[in-house]
C-alpha cells in the first residue's frame, strides 16, 4: 500500500465515526492545525513518518517499514475544557474502536500512544498515534 492508500483507507474508517463536522488529511504542521479555525469537533490524518529495517538483502530495492501515523482530535468548547475534555475522550475511544487492528492490505494498524498535545481557553487536542508495518517480499 502507498502512503496516500493508507490515508485514504483511514480516513474511510474514521468517517464512519458519529460526531466529527471534519475529517480530513493534514499535511501540514500540527501547531498550525491547532491554531486553524475548523468546524469542530474535528479528526485529521497525519502521516508521521516511517522506521526502516535494517537491509536484509541486496537483492532489491524494497525495504522492511513501519509507517506512523496521527490522528490529531480536536475539541472546543465555550463552556470550559472539561466539556471539551469528554468531547475529546469520546473522539479518542471512537478512534480506538475503529482502528486498532484495522487491516489495510496485508497489514493492520496497531496504537502507539495517546498523548494530550494541546489544552488552552476550552480547546483541547490529542494525538492518537498509530503504526502499519510493511513487509516486503523477495
Amino acid at each position: 500500500m502507498t502512503i496516500l492508500e493508507t490515508s485514504e483507507a483511514i480516513l474511510s474508517r474514521l468517517k464512519e465515526i458519529d460526531g466529527p463536522k471534519t475529517c480530513e488529511d493534514w499535511g501540514g504542521e500540527i501547531d498550525d492545525l491547532i491554531k486553524q479555525v475548523a468546524k469542530l469537533p474535528g479528526m485529521f490524518v497525519v502521516y508521521s513518518g516511517a522506521r526502516f529495517a535494517p537491509k536484509s538483502s541486496i537483492s532489491n530495492n524494497l525495504a522492511e517499514h513501519a509507517d506512523t501515523w496521527d490522528i490529531i482530535v480536536i475539541d472546543k468548547n465555550l463552556r470550559g475544557k472539561d466539556a471539551a475534555a469528554s468531547g475529546c475522550y469520546v473522539l479518542v475511544e471512537a478512534v480506538r474502536e475503529k482502528l486498532i487492528g484495522f487491516e489495510i492490505g496485508d497489514a493492520w494498524l496497531w496504537p502507539i500512544s495517546e498523548d494530550l498535545i494541546y489544552s488552552k481557553k476550552g480547546k483541547m487536542a490529542y494525538a492518537c498515534t498509530y503504526m502499519i508495518e510493511t513487509e516486503t517480499e523477495d
